[in-house]
């Protein structure tokens, strides 16, 4: 609690990082050991152990998060040591070292979700489309609202962004129960141009036809009021238990991201102009200077990706 009011986290935040300090205290309770007096050792028992039954990458978050929580102690006198300092990280989550295991929709499984899709109604029709053509996570496409759906000098685009329009504001503020925007980093914050295919298959008459201010108001928002939550989980049951596509190596929510993304390279999207239509930063310090892309120059590529093939 402590902590949570010195840093200010997200709800989502605080409710994560206190879910891996109740698996760190319930293991040190086994060896009869407090929290303020867990050792260099027991931090090291508790990734090995760790590591026998989660993944490299979930131990390292496991990992990060009570370090985190540790430091605040000892910055404020409630632990004499932090025991995570200097603990290595598992060697598989190391930044950089190791390529996600995960892998990319097929044209075979892009047209197998996308054409079933069609018989969708909501986010269930449009989310998969969208994360298609644009490469964007289902947590930004969840929380479009028509303002965000924007046309200038005859290019069509997505705004991402955290921003609401006057007339949802209010609603937003003042009644807990509505749906929160949230975007990764700064970077997510950007402007994708609408593909072709998207406009042709009547995405641009869908908003027409929205009578709310949010696109998805279907996908209910989770206990932390984001739409994704729910429909990613919704949307991951469909394509593995209705469309037969179990690969563990597909990420239903995140497989279009990662087609997106190796198209970019394979039909000669500049990595910057890829990097600024997913949301990453490039960590160039040119990011920080001028203006940023106009939707012409965006438009230009995205235009070179193609479409699934077989998608009728």
């Amino acid at each position: 609690e402590g902590w949570k009011r010195d840093q200010t986290p997200t709800e989502k935040t605080f409710y994560t990082f206190s879910r891996k300090v109740r698996r760190w205290t319930a293991f040190l309770a086994e060896r009869d050991v407090t929290f303020d007096r867990a050792s260099l050792s027991d931090a090291s028992d508790w990734k090995i152990a760790s590591l026998v039954e989660r993944s490299a990458k979930s131990v390292s978050n496991d990992l990060y998060a009570v370090k985190a929580i540790y430091g605040w102690a000892v910055a404020n006198g409630k632990c004499p040591v932090n025991p995570f300092s200097g603990l290595k990280q598992p060697r598989a989550a190391v930044k950089g070292q190791r390529r996600s295991t995960k892998r990319d929709f097929t044209d075979e499984e892009a047209v197998r979700v996308l054409t079933a899709a069609r018989d969708r109604r909501g986010y269930r029709r449009w989310v998969p489309w969208i994360a298609c053509f644009t490469g964007a996570r289902i947590s930004e496409i969840c929380q479009l609202e028509r303002s965000d759906i924007v046309s200038s000098k005859g290019n069509h685009y997505f705004r991402m962004t955290t921003e609401y329009d006057s007339e949802g504001e209010e609603s937003q503020i003042s009644d807990a129960k509505k749906a929160k925007k949230n975007l990764k980093n700064h970077s997510s914050k950007r402007f994708i141009p609408i593909h072709p295919r998207l406009i042709e298959e009547g995405f641009l008459d869908f908003v027409a036809a929205c009578k709310d201010s949010d696109l998805f108001s279907d996908a209910t928002p989770d206990r932390f009021g984001n739409r994704g939550g729910n429909a990613t989980k919704v949307i991951s049951r469909w394509v593995r238990e209705k469309l037969g596509i179990t690969d563990p190596r597909i990420s239903p929510s995140h497989s279009f991201r990662h087609r997106f993304s190796t198209l970019c390279k394979n039909f000669n999207v500049p990595p910057e102009m890829r990097d600024r239509l997913m949301g990453h930063s490039s960590g160039e310090a040119s990011e920080l200077y001028g203006e940023d892309y106009w939707i012409s120059t965006l438009s230009i590529e995205i235009r070179k990706l193609p479409v699934p093939s077989g998608l009728g």
